[in-house]
């Protein structure tokens, strides 16, 4: 049977009181041998066997009524919580159904757009050309942000599959998709001695090309991008970090940033659809890891997530 927390409370406090009663008064009989003194004693004693009683009685209702308080509160809270994973499953769903079916619609947009773009753009006034470049741009950005969505949906669908991979031969790929991006901006790539670790490879490229996409889009125009990539060892875990020299970001903002959809710059002053940090921040949940990152304005930013080591096969 399985004994409540405030029925062992209880017992602890009636039990040491009584203890103590016993121990003080027969110690105090070792010194004392008046039978005056000794009858006194005795009635001290059943005077203190009757207030433990009755204070460890009273300690007992008011530790089940705030238990009884908190259990309520315990099972309001856990009802919210299978209520709001329920929801968001069922976001998750809507996300990767809406995304997927849009996707062959707005391809169809994208190639009238650009078929009447080829054909037909000496008909056009400069007005013309405006809006019908205003009509790919948008169309394009529309389509970005349903992959995006889609790639965020299913994160945590599939099933985890650990394999051994060899993080620096990560980061090149990741280096190799964003070639254009890095030659224009002459950024500099440093790449320090990086691990071998048995994880997701999946969940963990997505996390290194979105943070590093991140770093060769918000950087300064005043100075050429230099972008870091390192990893330190712990007893429990990697640490990995991607540090750049951008345009940095407020400390009020730090928590915002991992959001979906928020964005901190508007879509004129550096592209994007709020979803990059979100991404990664699902993906690091997923492996168990932890991120958090060092930033300040105009000062450049170094994300940094963790994971947990794991023994190679």
């Amino acid at each position: 049977m399985r004994i409540k927390p405030e029925m062992k409370i209880t017992l602890i406090y009636l039990v040491s009181g009584v203890l103590w009663i016993l121990i003080s008064d027969r110690f105090l009989l070792l010194f004392f041998s008046n039978y005056e003194l000794k009858k006194l004693t005795y009635l001290q004693t059943i005077k203190g066997f009757f207030y433990v009683t009755s204070t460890a009685l009273l300690l007992y209702m008011l530790l089940k009524r705030q238990y009884k308080i908190i259990n309520a509160k315990v099972a309001q809270l856990e009802q919210y919580t299978q209520e709001l994973e329920f929801s968001n499953k069922e976001l998750e769903q809507f996300a990767y159904v809406a995304s997927h079916d849009l996707q062959e619609p707005l391809r169809m947009v994208i190639s009238f757009i650009s078929k009447l773009e080829a054909e037909y753009k000496e008909k056009f006034d400069e007005k013309g050309k405006q809006y019908i470049g205003f009509a790919v741009s948008g169309a394009k950005r529309m389509r970005t942000l349903i992959l995006d969505l889609l790639e965020y949906s299913k994160i945590g669908k599939e099933n985890q599959k650990n394999e051994t991979i060899d993080v620096s031969q990560i980061a090149k790929e990741v280096f190799l998709l964003h070639h254009e991006s890095i030659t224009r901006k002459n950024a500099q790539m440093r790449l320090q001695e990086l691990p071998i670790i048995y994880s997701d490879s999946s969940a963990v490229f997505q996390i290194f090309y979105q943070l590093i996409g991140n770093a060769l889009k918000y950087t300064k125009d005043t100075v050429l991008p230099s972008i870091t990539i390192a990893a330190e060892e712990t007893n429990q875990e990697w640490v990995f970090s991607v540090a750049d020299n951008g345009i940095g970001i407020e400390k009020q903002y730090f928590k915002k940033i991992f959001l979906l959809f928020q964005r901190l710059h508007s879509s004129e002053e550096f592209n994007g659809n709020g979803i990059g940090l979100a991404i990664v921040k699902k993906n690091v949940d997923k492996l168990k890891g932890r991120i958090w990152l060092v930033s300040e304005k105009d000062k450049g930013t170094t994300f940094y997530f963790s994971l947990k080591k794991k023994l190679l096969p």
